[in-house]
């Protein structure tokens, strides 16, 4: 079914595809954060860890939108949960390394000397980036 919906503001085989059921991101992050255990969720979550099984045209610049069935949301919730707690530990550790003056993930070369490797702003959001934060806060690698 090739077109557009003008008035939806999307390709018809988008209108035939959410009629049965599969939508994109950012209509289950809505659906999903009415219980408490996804209020952290965004779409992008949604992107990184659920596969999508579509792509449709959206408003009038014909952006592409993948699209997301159901099940795969479903077999994905353990995934999702675990990110708005990663993130949720994410934002505690940087905010704790920013009051106690770390700026910077550090490593130690092999003769010992403590090397700056790159920014926290800049640093992923990733469980390992999270404990390497700790550690420095242990170590008292923070500068006041």
């Amino acid at each position: 079914m090739a077109g557009y919906s003008w008035d939806d503001g999307k390709s018809w085989n988008a209108v035939a595809a959410e009629a049965e059921g599969r939508f994109p991101a950012s209509f289950w992050v809505k659906w999903l954060r009415r219980w408490p255990r996804y209020r952290g969720l965004t779409a992008a979550d949604i992107r990184d860890i659920v596969p999508s099984s579509e792509w449709h045209h959206s408003s009038k610049y014909f952006n592409r939108v993948d699209y997301f069935e159901a099940g795969d949301i479903f077999d994905a919730r353990k995934k999702l949960r675990a990110r708005i707690a990663l993130r949720k530990e994410w934002k505690a550790v940087v905010r704790e390394a920013k009051k106690a003056g770390l700026t910077h993930i550090h490593f130690r070369a092999e003769d010992g000397e403590l090397k700056i490797w790159y920014p926290i702003d800049l640093a992923k959001m990733t469980s390992l980036n999270v404990s390497r934060i700790r550690q420095e806060l242990e170590n008292g690698y923070a500068h006041p």
